[in-house]
């Protein structure tokens, strides 16, 4: 099972890569990527602790 400090790390990653970034239009992208990959560790934080705490 992958965990979520793996996924966050993973994560993290992908933000830092931001060689491929050279215009408006490939900073939007990458904007947005960002905001897909807080979204979906902010759920897997939320969903966590909700098992967590029953």
């Amino acid at each position: 099972m992958i965990t979520i400090e793996r996924i966050k790390n993973i994560a993290e990653d992908i933000i830092a890569d931001d060689g491929w970034v050279n215009d408006s239009h490939t900073q939007s992208e990458h904007t947005g990527i960002k905001a897909g990959l807080y979204a979906l560790i902010h759920h897997l934080e939320e969903t966590e602790e909700e098992v967590a705490n029953g």
